[in-house]
């Protein structure tokens, strides 16, 4: 569904779930006397067990609690997949309500209904404090870092002219921000404003909200469907709580602003789900708010067949352009596995070695392995989806780093 959850256990792109009464299975909901609130132990900063910061659905919990005049209890439950979570939460009567669903219809579920939308999201752009950055193609000149499988990384795929490197968390594109090794990039909002927030070199850079159809969405409450006295209750707190639910925000850092519109981007395939940013942003697969895991908009073949027909889109003019291109392509399709650039601390996947490992035969070796795979490495078959020209820019790129 929606958020960003990496080495930081964060949030790609929300676990807490909040409300309810104590009714008996498929009985109408009475008021309760206690307010359970399911959520993820481990997902910040929308969600913890344990330290002095709580998280925002936390906070929004014990707030709603205050206003209904009811004590808050929490059912723990990790959240990488929200459908299975919610099951075996809410639907389950273990608790009574879920925070950080899609607010739009896009995204739905058998048996649980949703309350007002309580909070906006989106991703955004880190880029540093003097850079000018009125519309996206000022980025064309920039080395752009973009996190694997994203709305943005599939967006940037069919687009010319953009310099980008995937990374595989949101750990290693902040840590490339921070060594200089890209010049801005693109990340899940309340992670990027929370994590920088909590940096020493948060004074370098400024987090800029996305707005345009594939980045951006709201969150709302989702309850049992019978469960609609007690969703109209916490709608009339959430709404007198609205200007505290914002101080929440701005505390755990989500990005606020004039944001910066990618309206003329689109997916290729269109959308996979309808819901907002939090659900009618098109993320459409088990990632998503409860699992603090940012937006995916397309399934992993589609990525690789984006990044296909992106580059046989660009024409070989000569070896340097093909160098870029192949460049642009092993970064798009491969660096989540091999890393930016080829350059991997895991051993056995740095290609900067292949010339070392395999002799003057190494461009034979790299070629069958991509047509035909390693299963045993856990490397795919890239035949069908990369054409022999494609091949051959990868190669020609990867002659470039041999050490």
């Amino acid at each position: 569904m929606v958020f960003n959850r990496g080495p930081f256990r964060i949030g790609a792109m929300l676990a807490a779930c909040v409300a309810g009464a104590l009714t008996l299975v498929g009985a109408p909901a009475a008021q309760a006397e206690t307010l359970r609130v399911c959520a993820d132990p481990d997902n910040m900063p929308f969600s913890s067990n344990t330290g002095d910061e709580r998280g925002i659905y936390i906070e929004i919990a014990e707030k709603v609690g205050e206003k209904l005049s009811m004590p808050v209890e929490y059912v723990w439950w990790l959240t990488y997949k929200t459908r299975r979570a919610l099951r075996n939460t809410v639907l389950q009567n273990d608790c009574d309500a879920v925070f950080a669903l899609p607010a739009g219809k896009g995204w739905g579920m058998r048996g649980l209904i949703r309350t007002d939308a309580f909070l906006h999201y989106s991703y955004a752009l880190i880029a540093p404090k003097d850079m000018k950055v009125e519309k996206l193609s000022d980025l064309k000149s920039k080395r752009i870092g973009v996190q694997f499988q994203t709305n943005p990384h599939v967006l940037l795929s069919t687009q010319e002219g953009y310099d980008y490197n995937t990374m595989l968390t949101a750990d290693e594109l902040l840590e490339a921000l921070h060594e200089g090794a890209v010049d801005v990039a693109f990340l899940w909002g309340p992670v990027a404003g929370y994590e920088l927030s909590r940096r020493a070199d948060m004074g370098r850079w400024r987090v800029i909200p996305l707005a345009g159809p594939e980045v951006e969405g709201s969150v709302a409450a989702a309850l049992r469907s019978d469960h609609e006295a007690l969703r109209e209750r916490i709608n009339g707190a959430l709404a007198e709580l609205a200007p505290e639910i914002e101080a929440i925000g701005r505390k755990y850092g989500l990005p606020s602003g004039e944001p910066l519109r990618i309206d003329d981007w689109a997916l290729p395939y269109g959308p996979r789900g309808a819901a907002g940013k939090a659900g009618s942003t098109g993320q459409g697969s088990e990632a998503g708010p409860a699992s603090g895991q940012a937006p995916v908009a397309v399934a992993e073949a589609d990525t690789k067949k984006v990044a296909a027909q992106a580059a046989e889109a660009k024409p070989q003019v000569d070896e340097t352009a093909m160098i870029d291109s192949g460049k642009v392509k092993f970064n798009d399709v491969c660096s989540h596995c091999h890393g930016a650039n080829g350059f991997s601390p895991v051993r056995i996947r740095d290609l900067r070695r292949l010339k070392s490992r395999y002799n003057d035969d190494w461009p034979n070796v790299a070629r069958t392995t991509i047509m035909e795979g390693r299963n045993e490495y856990g490397m795919p078959s890239w035949r069908g989806t990369l054409s022999e020209p494609q091949i051959d820019e990868i190669l020609a790129f990867l002659k470039t780093i041999q050490k």
